[in-house]
């Protein structure tokens, strides 16, 4: 077991104080960077693990993958084999860890559109796509502290999902549970976890917050999940300031 010390970035919406959790060798971990498909995936295996008769929404997908350092009550009262979401930097005490990776072009705008409310009024989506100071770090930061790492398990392109859902979901299936989950109830949970059901769940039941300040900040979370909208909002300056900091990343996945 190890001792994990997470600290989160103050001026965010998931912000939390430094707190201390218990790693267990058999706990395993869903990493992406924000606006990559975590919570989509998260729907999928809330879908996959729930109750007879129970729905899935934004506030009991939490009991089935809590965030680190948000949900960490649940985490404590979680019995094993634990599956947990972060958007963490590389933590080598994440053992068993899928990480989840999506075109920077489509993070940025889906990321931009997310903290827009918490942004300067006047900023731009040039100006942002230019920010440093960023929770956790720059895309490209991200992925390649995790890149390469002994303890991810699998790597899992967001465009994949999109294209193919149910053989990715199925690899991740048997990557968390082995032969367990039948075909069926992997198609099941797909179905239940679309887009436009996430959707529709967000507007009807809505989801949770930190606090009310996150809440009275908060923009609509599930757009429309689409590969390439990045097209809509970049220019030709924008495509070449990121081609500049990632294109070897853009080009080792398939991007470019």
């Amino acid at each position: 077991m190890t001792n994990l010390f997470r600290k989160l970035k103050s001026k965010l919406p998931f912000s939390q104080e430094p707190n201390k959790l218990e790693i267990h060798d058999d706990d395993k971990f869903l990493v992406s960077y924000p606006k990559s498909g975590n919570t989509w995936i998260r729907f999928i295996i809330g879908n996959l693990l729930k109750e007879e008769g129970e729905s899935i929404d934004f506030h009991s997908a939490i009991n089935y993958v809590p965030e680190i350092g948000t949900h960490d009550d649940v985490i404590n009262e979680m019995l094993p084999p634990r599956i947990m979401k972060s958007h963490s930097l590389y933590q080598e005490a994440f053992n068993n860890v899928i990480y989840i990776v999506r075109d920077p072009r489509d993070v940025y705008v889906s990321y931009f559109h997310y903290l827009k409310k918490r942004l300067p009024e006047n900023m731009t989506f040039s100006q942002f796509l230019r920010k440093s100071d960023i929770y956790p770090s720059r895309w490209h930061i991200h992925v390649e502290s995790w890149l390469g790492k002994p303890n991810v398990s699998s790597v899992i392109k967001y465009e994949d999902l999109l294209i193919d859902p149910f053989h990715e979901v199925q690899k991740m299936s048997h990557l968390l549970f082995g032969d367990k989950i039948e075909d069926e109830k992997i198609k099941a949970a797909i179905d239940a976890s679309s887009f436009g059901n996430m959707k529709k769940l967000e507007v009807e039941k809505g989801r949770p917050f930190v606090n009310k300040e996150a809440e009275s900040k908060a923009t609509t979370f599930v757009r429309e999940g689409k590969q390439g909208d990045w097209r809509n909002y970049f220019s030709e300056e924008d495509e070449a300031f990121l081609l500049a900091e990632v294109g070897d990343l853009m080009k080792y996945f398939g991007y470019i």
